[in-house]
């Protein structure tokens, strides 16, 4: 039986998606706090990958900006009004207080997406503070 914490919590998820989805920036921007840090998605390959700038691995402040640019750009290449489709598998809510982890991964085209993002009860309701995105292709 779900409370009503996490039943806010996956509502506050839900919302978050569909609006990425949709490519509704206004609305992603809305549910991340002020104080929001993340880390961009990055797509590890096979053994001996390596990167010759560690940039877009750090932590950054607010939404991961590939996430801002696929919310920009899908628009003028796909029709709507959902741009893109996630499909979110396996997700897990995890309450802590006033605090929620939630996690999921998204599998398809060999690659498997992880994606944990950590919510905070505010005045204006559950906000997300921490997003990370993380994926990993599969040779062959």
């Amino acid at each position: 039986m779900i409370d009503a914490q996490q039943f806010e919590v996956k509502t506050a998820l839900q919302t978050f998606l569909r609006a990425f989805e949709d490519c509704d920036l206004p609305a992603m921007e809305r549910l991340f706090a002020p104080d929001c840090v993340s880390f961009d998605q990055v797509v590890a390959g096979a053994a001996g990958h390596t990167v010759s700038n560690l940039n877009p691995y750090r932590r950054c402040a607010g939404m991961p900006p590939a996430m801002r640019r696929m919310a920009l750009e899908l628009p003028t290449k796909n029709p709507g009004p959902h741009y893109h489709s996630l499909a979110p598998q396996d997700v897990m809510i995890q309450i802590f207080g006033d605090a929620a982890v939630a996690t999921f991964h998204i599998e398809r085209d060999g690659i498997l997406r992880r994606r944990t993002i950590v919510f905070v009860k505010r005045d204006e309701g559950w906000r997300i503070v921490h997003l990370h995105a993380s994926s990993v292709q599969v040779d062959g």
